[in-house]
Formats: structure tokens, C-alpha cells, sequence
């Protein structure tokens, strides 16, 4: 009985470990040039055109000038890697490219897990900066470790900080470059009037 409870307590977290594959892919983007590029590859153009809207888990952004990309992204929004599209791919290749990463037609956008700590380099008095949008929904695939400099007016979300507070970070503020480190060693923002 007790060799049962056992193997079912390993079978279990065997499933459990399965679930957050931090190594698998479960999303991709595909970079490419919205015009002069895309006359080179034809073929991606019409794989975009004609099949990429099955696929929610693939997005597709446009960067000037620049050949086809693929970033590959795990559950956390961390890149995996890249794949260069060729000239010579038909539409079945650029297709290929996604299932042979297991990315099927009508596998959903994955709900991106936020960054565990241990991924940063958790600092005597920060965790991470977190990001969120204007509606304060998290966007953990942006979420940033302790010493990145946020833009005056490139960064929304909170600091993480070991002590338990949530320092905001905003756009629209009058203030530098901050990062997390001295937003968390001060207790407030620098520009806040006030400490939390």
C-alpha cells in the first residue's frame, strides 16, 4: 500500500513538473518587413496572408526593413531562439517551421505565467520591476530584473521589492531613468512626494 501512495505522489509531481515546461515552446512572433522585404519572400507574404489568422499563438509585427524573423517564446515570454526564413521557402515550410515547434492552427495564445523570482537576480532589496498596462493588467512576458533602467516615459507596472511593497511606476511623470535597486533601497519612487 505504502509502495502505491509513493509512486503516486512521484507520478504526480512528475505531472505537475510537465505543466510549466519553462523549455517548451508555446508561442512565436514573426518579424518582418511590411514592404520592400516581402517581394523577396513571396511565399511567407502569402502564408501570412492565407494561414497565419489560425493561428493565435503566432504573432506577426512589422519591423522596417527587416527579412522574416521567428522568436520562439516559452511559457515565462522568454526567447528560445530565432529562425531566419529563406527566400526559397514555399507557404508548407513557413507552415513547417511552426509545427515542428508544436505550434498548431488554433492552439491558443498562451496565458503567460509571471517570471518566479529565482529567474532574476533578486538583489537585497528587489525582486523585479513588473509591468502592466494602463488597465493594470500584468504583462509578465516584459517583466524586467532589478537593474533595468526604465525609459522616462517607456515603462508602466511596480517594483517588486523584498520587503513586500509595490513602489508604482509611471508614464507621465517628471523624472530620469530609474531602475527597481533604487526605487526598492529608497521605498518610493524617486519623484513620489511621499514613501510607501
Amino acid at each position: 500500500m505504502r509502495l502505491i501512495l509513493v509512486l503516486l505522489a512521484v507520478s504526480a509531481a512528475a505531472r505537475a513538473e510537465e505543466t510549466v515546461d519553462k523549455g517548451k515552446v508555446v508561442a512565436a512572433r514573426l518579424e518582418r518587413c511590411s514592404s520592400c522585404q516581402m517581394a523577396r519572400f513571396n511565399k511567407c507574404k502569402e502564408w501570412i496572408e492565407t494561414e497565419a489568422q489560425r493561428y493565435p499563438a503566432v504573432e506577426v509585427t512589422h519591423m522596417h526593413g527587416r527579412a522574416p524573423v521567428i522568436y520562439w517564446f516559452d511559457i515565462f515570454g522568454d526567447t528560445l531562439g530565432t529562425t531566419r526564413v529563406k527566400e526559397t521557402d514555399t507557404v508548407e515550410d513557413v507552415g513547417a517551421y511552426f509545427h515542428d515547434k508544436g505550434i498548431m492552427p488554433g492552439m491558443p495564445e498562451p496565458k503567460w505565467m509571471e517570471k518566479p523570482a529565482s529567474s532574476f537576480a533578486v538583489t537585497d532589496n528587489c525582486i523585479a520591476f513588473r509591468r502592466h498596462n494602463v488597465y493594470k493588467e500584468r504583462l509578465p512576458r516584459s517583466d524586467e530584473p532589478c537593474h533595468f533602467k526604465i525609459p522616462p516615459g517607456g515603462g508602466i507596472g511596480y517594483c517588486e521589492c523584498t520587503n513586500g511593497k509595490r513602489p508604482e511606476i509611471q508614464i507621465g511623470k517628471k523624472r530620469e531613468y530609474v531602475t527597481c535597486e533604487e526605487v526598492c533601497v529608497l521605498g518610493k519612487a524617486p519623484w513620489d512626494e511621499e514613501e510607501l
